[in-house]
Formats: structure tokens, C-alpha cells, sequence
């Protein structure tokens, strides 16, 4: 497994893995919408994001897809270059990541988190915030084994559901 860069020539990957969130996650998979339009922008967009070319009220941000050795991608981890954002600060955090449904609960969301860290070390940032939902105890695992220390469980304003901060030292 690894972390690979959003780029035009895994289309056909991405396409799959997306397809799978259409079918058995739809509450997830119109974030990837975009990438089934136009992937080629959408590569790009991410690719400009990166750099820090981002829409007003955005922050920049760090996307990665972790993919297995036969090609496939298994899910996208997203590194927000900082959280000083009223939604990230509270509801979105540092990292966020999604494991595609068919690949989910094979410790693939542990490996993705563990290969993101260093890269969010060599952004500069000294530690980072997860969040997730009371309720989602894959996530809170996958948080837990990369050394994550539960420090605040709140009401989400933007949802009114239970969520759960977790920050890393790095």
C-alpha cells in the first residue's frame, strides 16, 4: 500500500472506487462527484489546492489516495494545511479520510492515516485535529491506533449530532 498523488492516469481507479461509494456509501460519494465529470479538472483542482491556490474561505490542502499493489484505489485522505477556519476548527480538523465500503474494516483506514503523518509533519504542522462522529467507532480505532488522545466530545452546530476531537502530536 501507498499514498499516491492525484493524477490524470489513475482515472480508471478512482472511477471504481467511487462507483463503490455510489452504491453502498451515497451519503459520501458526491464529494467525489466532480471526479466523474471532468477528472482531468478535478486532478487539477486538487493538484492547485496543494499549492494553495484555493477558492476564497478555503484552506489549502494535501490530498492523497492510498493504493494497493495491484493498482486499485482504496480510499482518499485529505491534509488540511491548517484549521484557523470556523468549519474546520470545529467540524472538519486537520485529516479527514474515507475508505471506499468494499475495502473497509482491513485496518486499510489505519495504513492510510499512518502514511498521511509524515506528510502532514513536513507541512509544518506540530499536531493534528481529527473529527469524528460519536457513533463512528471504525473511525475512532483507526484515530485511537495512530496514537490519536481524545480531548473534547461536543455537539456538531452544523449537524446537532454528538462528534468527538482528537488531536495527534506529530
Amino acid at each position: 500500500m501507498q499514498l499516491v498523488a492525484p493524477i490524470a492516469a489513475l482515472e480508471i481507479a478512482f472511477l471504481k472506487m467511487y462507483a463503490d461509494f455510489t452504491m453502498h456509501d451515497p451519503d459520501n460519494a458526491p464529494y467525489y462527484a466532480p471526479a466523474e465529470a471532468n477528472f482531468a479538472a478535478y486532478c487539477n483542482e486538487l493538484q492547485r489546492q496543494e499549492r494553495g491556490i484555493v477558492k476564497a474561505g478555503d484552506v489549502p490542502c494535501t490530498t492523497r489516495w492510498l493504493q494497493d499493489i495491484d493498482g486499485d484505489i482504496m480510499g482518499a485522505i485529505r491534509i488540511r494545511h491548517h484549521i484557523d477556519h470556523p468549519y474546520l476548527a470545529i467540524e472538519g480538523g486537520h485529516i479527514g479520510y474515507d475508505i471506499a465500503p468494499s475495502c473497509r474494516n482491513n485496518g486499510h483506514g489505519t495504513q492510510m492515516l499512518r502514511l498521511a503523518i509524515p506528510i502532514a509533519q513536513q507541512l509544518g504542522i506540530p499536531r493534528v485535529m481529527l473529527v469524528t462522529d460519536a457513533n463512528n467507532l471504525a473511525s475512532q480505532a483507526v484515530i485511537r491506533a495512530c496514537g490519536g488522545q481524545l480531548t473534547q466530545t461536543l455537539i456538531s452546530p452544523a449537524y446537532g449530532t454528538p462528534i468527538l476531537h482528537f488531536w495527534i502530536d506529530l
